[in-house]
């Protein structure tokens, strides 16, 4: 098994999210993306699939409410950042050979998310907070590889994941919450959400041995 015997892949992608469309400045709708960069190892198993652990990082900018702009110490953006760590399982087409071609990919990953300079108010004081938190997310991707030169990888991948507490907090949390820690923790899953749940990406690495 594994590509002229190659059974084992080291693997970069990088890929674009899906448009956080809740960022709303000065009255008007401004969808930004988060950006991906996630570096894989993965050993194949079979003739048709291989397994695999690996690490990704998000990141992105998010205007402050612009209620805030006259505060001295006042920030544009907050930002938000997402460190995630997961195992996977591929399965390619029976016509090739792995890591060769098209494949299906469902995994599992565990995220540690973080918001740094959210700005609010606490008992008439402006602050600007940091949060952390923790989710677990549920994920499927689609995706091809080519082989060049029998050891470079290039490819592209489709992903969709879905953030558990994250999907919780967004569809049924409280907008009008006046809790500083809630509202903190809920705009992070907001950004998170459509952060995971479609990722365009490209896929280059290498056949190591």
């Amino acid at each position: 098994s594994g590509y002229m015997g190659k059974k084992f892949s080291v693997i970069y992608t990088t890929s674009i999210s899906f448009p956080h469309l809740s960022d709303l400045y000065d009255g008007k709708l401004r969808p930004n993306f988060s950006l991906n960069q996630k570096f894989a190892l993965e050993y194949v198993i079979s003739k048709g699939s291989a397994v695999g652990i690996s690490y990704k990082y998000a990141y992105n900018k998010v205007r402050n409410d612009f209620a805030y702009n006259r505060e001295p110490n006042f920030v544009k953006f907050n930002k938000f950042q997402s460190h995630s760590a997961g195992v996977y399982y591929k399965v390619f087409t029976s016509r090739n050979i792995a890591p060769l071609g098209f494949y299906i990919k469902p995994g599992l990953n565990f995220q540690y998310l973080m918001l740094n300079d959210f700005a609010s108010y606490n008992r008439n004081n402006f602050i600007l907070y940091n949060f952390k938190q923790i989710d677990i997310v549920a994920s499927f991707a689609v995706g091809k590889n080519w082989i060049l030169f029998d050891n470079i990888l290039l490819g592209f991948e489709i992903r969709s994941g879905m953030p558990f507490a994250s999907f919780i907090r967004t569809v049924f949390g409280d907008d009008y919450t006046i809790i500083e820690e809630y509202k903190g923790n809920r705009h992070t899953n907001k950004v998170n959400l459509p952060t995971e749940l479609l990722q365009i990406g490209l896929n280059l690495g290498f056949l190591a041995f």
